[in-house]
């Protein structure tokens, strides 16, 4: 029989922007919508069903990217010499995507009407030891969240972190960013090119969303985009602090929903680093030192 509970949420609000977090669902959101006196707008997609289900981080709005972003090919890097296997512990893609943390249960530290602090305890089933914080704080303009990862191993160690949001209503939005070049990626979505982007001219105007390819890796971002979605009357600025030059977008066939991914490293980027590539990001953690990244979402009008 399955589990008969449901996901226990943290609801959030200021002014007219709500949200709710899931943490023992990879600490993830499961709404950000924004109310009027007319109606509700989603701008991440909505989680359906609060039936416990810990596979349903993959339905949520969004959820964190910790201690790595994407996929690592075949769950292994190098760190101080050693080869480090990322074990599957609840990831499907043999390539061990999107780092463990969005598979893991978050424990609350604090929270109030329009803030919480999630903390994510140590796997000692992982060959690297880290532990991460969340905070999510909710303004009337904005929400904003700081991702942290600490070493609290012996080795030193790679680690990058991200977002992972999906955005609603894709056949009607557009996305603008500076993003001049791109990672040309394999049928597994791993990288085995790097060039000039063929259509930077064209999201630094506006690109439609319905138009992306279901998946893209961009490099030389400026860590600033912005969505806008003209029947809504509504767009979203995505700024990072600092800013993060690695933008990745997944608009899957026949979904009206696409995900823009601010990131600090290119997909396997730690692996890339290790052939000699430059630019791919990622940053080398020693036992005790902790890596931060903070992620504004403005929610504004168009």
């Amino acid at each position: 029989m399955g589990d008969p509970r449901q996901i226990k949420l943290l609801n959030l609000q200021a002014g007219q922007l709500q949200m709710s977090i899931a943490p023992e669902i990879g600490g993830s959101i499961a709404s950000f919508t924004k109310h009027t006196h007319q109606r509700i707008v989603d701008i991440f997609r909505p989680l359906k069903s609060l039936d416990y289900d810990r596979k349903q981080v993959l339905e949520m709005g969004c959820f964190p990217l910790v201690p790595y972003s994407n996929r690592i090919r075949d769950g292994e890097f190098f760190a101080d010499n050693q080869k480090v296997e990322i074990p599957n512990l609840s990831n499907p893609d043999p390539h061990r995507c999107h780092g463990t943390g969005w598979g893991s249960s978050w424990d609350v530290l604090d929270v109030t009407p329009n803030s919480a602090i999630l903390n994510l305890e140590p796997d000692h089933d992982l060959p690297i030891l880290f532990g991460a914080q969340q905070t999510f704080i909710l303004t009337p303009a904005a929400l904003e969240i700081t991702l942290a990862v600490s070493n609290l191993g012996p080795i030193t160690f790679p680690v990058g972190l991200g977002l992972h949001p999906y955005f609603q209503n894709r056949s009607e939005a557009s996305i603008t960013a500076d993003i001049p070049n791109e990672w040309v990626l394999d049928d597994e979505s791993l990288p085995v090119n790097f060039r000039k982007n063929p259509d930077a001219a064209a999201f630094f105007s506006g690109y439609p969303s319905k138009d992306l390819k279901e998946m893209s890796a961009y490099y030389g971002w400026d860590g600033r985009a912005k969505i806008l979605w003209p029947p809504q009357n509504m767009s979203v600025e995505i700024t990072t602090n600092p800013n993060l030059s690695h933008l990745l977008m997944w608009a899957p066939p026949e979904k009206d929903y696409f995900c823009a991914e601010p990131v600090s490293h290119a997909i396997d980027g730690f692996n890339l680093a290790q052939k000699g590539h430059d630019s791919v990001g990622g940053v080398m953690l020693a036992q005790g030192e902790t890596y931060s990244q903070a992620f504004k979402f403005t929610v504004g009008s168009t």
